[in-house]
Order: structure tokens, then sequence, then C-alpha cells
């Protein structure tokens, strides 16, 4: 008898129930980062650095797919780090990866036009993302060496 394949949840299942304003808001803006819901992009634009470009997040149906992203970004000369951490952020904002594409190293298949059109737009905040608070107590980051 062959084995049936265990079903992958969908993203929409994965989330269901979940107030995602609360629990994890997603911005219009992440730094030079903007979320155009018209073609369901990330796009920087910055005129000083002559720079423009665009991720098509409708394209990021695995974790593969989304490393590949960050890393074109990585190898462009006019991208800054301040550039990557923003789209590493906006990232993580929009598809939850570790629990949408990547759970405990294993490679998951979202269908990201649904998961964008059903979970993100409708979920937009206006604005911008603040950016990370420096934290000055570093106790729950630091590990007992004891």
């Amino acid at each position: 008898m062959p084995k049936q394949k265990e079903r992958i949840k969908t993203v929409a299942e994965e989330l269901k129930g979940w107030n995602l304003k609360e629990l994890h808001p997603i911005y219009r803006e992440y730094g030079p980062w903007k979320f155009a819901t018209d073609n369901l992009t990330l796009t920087l634009s910055d005129r000083e650095r002559r720079a423009r470009y665009e991720v098509d997040l409708e394209r990021i149906n695995t974790s593969g797919e989304m490393l590949d992203w960050v890393m074109q970004v990585a190898n462009k000369t006019w991208a800054t780090p301040d550039d990557l951490g923003w789209l590493v952020r906006a990232l993580n904002a929009i598809f939850h990866p570790q629990a949408t594409l990547c759970s405990f190293g294993s490679e998951k298949w979202i269908d990201a036009s649904v998961h964008l059109k059903r979970n993100v737009v409708p979920n937009l905040i206006d604005g911008a993302c603040p950016p990370k608070e420096e934290d000055d107590d570093q106790d729950d980051d630091e590990i007992d060496a004891d």
C-alpha cells in the first residue's frame, strides 16, 4: 500500500483565528521599501542613489525563493546594510516564514498570491514600520555561561 503524502496546511489554515494587526502588524513601508498593493511588490526607490528595485512577492512560494530575492539585493552595488535589514523585516512581517515556509528547517510551499490577497492586503496598516528599539536590558538575549 503506497504511503499517503502528509497534507501541508495552507497559510490561511496556519493563520486562521490570528489577529494579524495585533500579533504581527504589516505596514505599507519598511525603511526604503514600499508595499505596492496594485502589483504585490516591495519596491525600493531612491533617487539620490539612482536605485530602483522591485521584489515580486507573488514569486515567493518557498524559503529558497525568498532567500534568492534577499541574495539578489545583497549583490547589488547600491544596496546598503539598512536596505537588506528592512527587506528582511518586511518579508518576515508579510510571510511569517518560520511558520509558513521553513518550520524546523523543513521546506514548505505556499501559494504566495493567495496568501497576499487573503491575509496581507486586508490587514495592512497605513504608514511606516517603526525602527526596532534598542534593548537596554539584554539579559533575555544573553546565554548563561555557567
